[in-house]
């Protein structure tokens, strides 16, 4: 009765990835539609090019977005899950994210317990975690190259900023020429300050509204030593060439503590990636030999404890080898 009732579910989970993916592309087509029938009747014919096109994004929520939506507002957490994936530089909403989510527990379910013969409620525990510790290691390995690409270029904003000051220009002339200037992630926080302070949001507010979305001490430093000086006034060029000095100097510890580590880390993902290769080897190779971890109660107990040591050998790893540069 178990497995007809999780059959179900996962037929579902099935029916509404393919239903959701079935309405996204039926939806582009009626927009890109939409939007020639707009361009033939209020435009000039040399615009109907495919290209200019494109120019235009239509956005519209389908009727699953609407329903998921809905209960995931009522979630305390959304705004710290959101966060997470602004930071991670994905344009994913938190409806799809959940989304992939399903597809993910689904494919892990058919794997676990169709090529491993897992028992059907074990099977759907692994897809659960497995699909969860899959996402936030994704996530969080985007973040982490994020912040390493907005400490690289943060320096340079700055110094255009101390440069333009230093030729007559207004701090809040500077910020628009670093979001032209500086690539992402930098130039698009400081564009989103410049368009905030356009509509009438308060200097301090937006650059308190950016520290709290990069979330980096290096950005913490300037977004710090400009409110005090908006309080307080001084030498705002000084100031920008000192903390453009603290960066670069922290830059330089933090890329030397990279590779004094780095034997470590390496070291670190051998160890880690040994057990998911000798398990798969043997799988083909013996498969009998892994049936017994599945099959017999002391075969599960062991792979209780192996995968808990294989974890415990990672984080302590990773802790060692995890530098920070406060």
């Amino acid at each position: 009765m178990s497995e007809i009732l999780l059959a179900s579910i996962l037929g579902f989970m099935l029916f509404l990835g393919l239903f959701y993916a079935a309405s996204y592309i039926l939806d582009e087509m009626r927009a890109d539609s939409h939007i020639k029938e707009r361009l033939n009747a209020f435009a000039p014919e040399e615009i109907h090019e495919e290209k200019e096109v494109h120019l235009f994004h239509y956005q519209r929520q389908k009727l699953i977005e609407k329903k998921l939506h809905k209960y995931l507002s009522t979630i305390k957490d959304e705004s710290w899950i959101q966060l997470k994936i602004y930071q991670s530089g994905l344009s994913i909403s938190l409806t799809r994210l959940l989304l992939v989510e399903t597809f993910l527990v689904f494919v892990i379910f058919l794997l676990a317990y169709t090529r491993f013969g897992v028992s059907a409620l074990s099977a759907l525990a692994f897809g659960c975690v497995g699909a969860v510790g899959i996402s936030m290691i994704v996530i969080q390995s985007l973040i982490s190259q994020r912040h390493d690409k907005f400490m690289e270029l943060l320096p340079t904003g700055l110094d255009i900023i101390m440069r333009a000051i230093k030729a007559g220009h207004s701090l809040d002339r500077s910020l628009p020429m670093v979001a032209r200037e500086v690539p992402d992630p930098v130039g698009n926080e400081f564009r989103q300050i410049s368009e905030q302070i356009e509509i009438g949001i308060t200097f301090e507010d937006a650059l308190r509204s950016a520290s709290q979305r990069v979330a980096l001490r290096d950005f913490q430093y300037f977004v710090t030593a400009l409110v005090i000086q908006r309080q307080t006034g001084g030498p705002l060029a000084e100031i920008l060439e000192s903390i453009i000095y603290v960066l670069h100097r922290r830059q330089e510890i933090r890329l030397k503590a990279k590779s004094m580590t780095a034997e470590g880390r390496l070291t670190g993902m051998i160890l880690g990636a040994l057990p998911f290769v000798f398990w798969g080897a043997m799988s083909f190779l013996k498969n009998e030999y892994i049936q017994y971890f599945f099959e017999d109660p002391t075969g599960k107990i062991l792979l209780m404890v192996i995968i808990g040591l294989t974890v415990a050998q990672t984080l302590t790893i990773r802790w060692l080898v995890d530098v920070k540069v406060e």
